[in-house]
C-alpha cells in the first residue's frame, strides 16, 4: 500500500501546484483591477504596485489553497476512476477510505501549512508592507473619513510618499461653519498640515443649505492639520492581518472598554483565522468521493461539481462571517459551521460509495 500511497501523492501534487498557480494568478489579477482606478489617481509607480501585490500574496495564498486542494483531489480521483485504476484494488478488498487516505492526508497537511501562513506569514507581510523602512516606502493605504475642527475630510485611497506626505485620491472636504462649503478633487497632496487640491470644484451653499454657486479652480490650498497616523492605522490594519493571539487580545481589550460590537467582530475574526485555512481539509475530504460518485456520468462532471462546491463553500463562509459579526450566531458556530457541514457531507458520500 505504501507504493500506492506514493503513486497517489505523485498524481495529486502536480495538479495541486498547477491549481494553486492558476487560482493565485486569478485572485491577484482580480485584486489588482479592483484597485486599478484608485492606483491611477494616486499616480503610484508600477514598481510600487508590484511591490504592494507581493506583500499581499500570503493573504491571497490563504484563500487560494482551499480551492487548489479541492481541484487537485477531484482531478486525481477523476483520472484514476476513468482509467479504472481503483477498480482492481477495490475488488481485492481494500476499502475506499484506505485508497483515498493519501488524498485526505495531503489535504490535512495543506491545511496545516495554510494555518501557518495565516498565523505567521500574513501578519509579517502586512507589517512589512506598512513599515516605512527598506521594505515598502510607498505604501498604498485605504480611504478614511477624518475631522479637523469644523472640516470633514473624506477620501478613497492614499499613497504614502514620505513619513509626512501623502497623495489622496477622490477627495471631498466639507466645511459646515459659518456656511457650508464643499471642495471636491480627483486627488490632493497633503504635507505639513496643508492640503493642495488640483482641478478642484468649490460648491457654496447658503444658510438654508441651497447651492448658490459652483466654481472650478486649477489649484487651491487649505490649512488643515491632521494626524493621519492613528486614523490610517485603523483603516489599513484589517483584522485579516492580525495573528490569532493579537485578535484574542484585541477582543479582550474591546470587552474591557465595553465596545461590544468591536469585541464581537474581533471574536468572529479570531475563529475565522483558523477555520478559513482548515477549509482545505474539509474540501479535501469532500472532493474525492464527490468526483468518484459522478466520474462515470461523463467528462469531468465530478470535477465541475467540486469546483461549484468550492464556490458554494466560499459564499457560505462569507455569509456566516457577516452573520457572526452582526451577532446573530455565536462566533464559534459562525466560523466552523461551513467546515463541519462540508466535512460531514464528504463522510456521507464516502460511506455511500463504500
Amino acid at each position: 500500500m505504501k507504493r500506492l500511497d506514493r503513486y497517489l501523492l505523485r498524481e495529486v501534487l502536480p495538479l495541486f501546484l498547477g491549481g494553486t498557480a492558476a487560482a493565485l494568478l486569478l485572485l491577484t489579477t482580480l485584486k489588482f483591477f479592483q484597485g486599478a482606478d484608485a492606483l491611477s489617481h494616486s499616480r503610484m509607480p508600477v514598481s510600487d504596485v508590484l511591490k504592494d501585490i507581493l506583500w499581499r500574496m500570503p493573504g491571497v495564498l490563504v484563500m487560494t489553497l482551499p480551492v487548489a486542494t479541492a481541484l487537485a483531489a477531484s482531478l486525481a480521483t477523476n483520472r484514476l476512476t476513468r482509467d479504472n485504476e481503483l477498480t482492481p484494488l477495490r475488488t481485492s478488498g481494500v476499502s475506499l477510505a484506505r485508497l483515498l487516505l493519501p488524498l485526505f492526508s495531503f489535504a490535512f497537511v495543506v491545511a496545516l501549512i495554510n494555518l501557518a501562513l495565516a498565523e505567521w506569514a500574513v501578519p509579517w507581510a502586512a507589517k512589512a508592507q506598512r513599515s516605512g523602512g527598506r521594505m515598502t516606502t510607498l505604501a498604498f493605504e485605504g480611504g478614511a473619513t477624518l475631522r479637523s475642527g469644523s472640516y470633514l475630510i473624506k477620501y478613497d485611497s492614499a499613497q504614502k510618499l514620505t513619513a509626512d506626505k501623502r497623495r489622496l485620491a477622490h477627495v471631498m472636504i466639507i466645511q459646515r461653519k459659518p456656511t457650508i462649503t464643499i471642495w471636491t478633487a480627483p486627488f490632493a497632496d497633503y504635507e505639513a498640515g496643508r492640503f493642495r487640491l488640483e482641478d478642484a470644484m468649490v460648491h457654496l451653499y447658503d444658510a438654508k443649505e441651497t447651492l448658490i454657486s459652483e466654481q472650478r479652480v486649477s489649484t487651491t490650498t487649505l490649512a488643515l492639520p491632521i494626524d493621519f497616523s492613528a486614523a490610517l492605522r485603523v483603516e489599513t490594519e484589517t483584522v485579516s492581518s492580525y495573528s490569532f493571539a493579537e485578535l484574542t487580545r484585541s477582543a479582550a481589550e474591546a470587552r474591557r472598554r465595553r465596545e461590544w460590537r468591536k469585541a464581537q467582530e474581533f471574536e468572529v475574526s479570531r475563529w475565522f483565522k483558523l477555520s478559513l485555512p482548515s477549509l482545505c481539509f474539509s474540501l479535501g475530504l469532500l472532493a474525492p468521493p464527490l468526483a468518484l460518485r459522478f466520474s462515470r456520468a461523463g467528462g469531468f462532471t465530478g470535477v465541475l461539481l467540486s469546483v461549484i462546491t468550492v464556490f458554494v463553500a466560499w459564499n457560505t463562509l462569507l455569509l456566516l462571517q457577516y452573520v457572526g459579526q452582526a451577532g446573530l450566531l455565536p462566533p464559534l458556530v459562525a466560523a466552523w459551521s461551513t467546515n463541519v457541514l462540508f466535512g460531514i457531507a464528504g463522510l456521507i458520500l464516502l460511506w455511500s460509495a463504500e
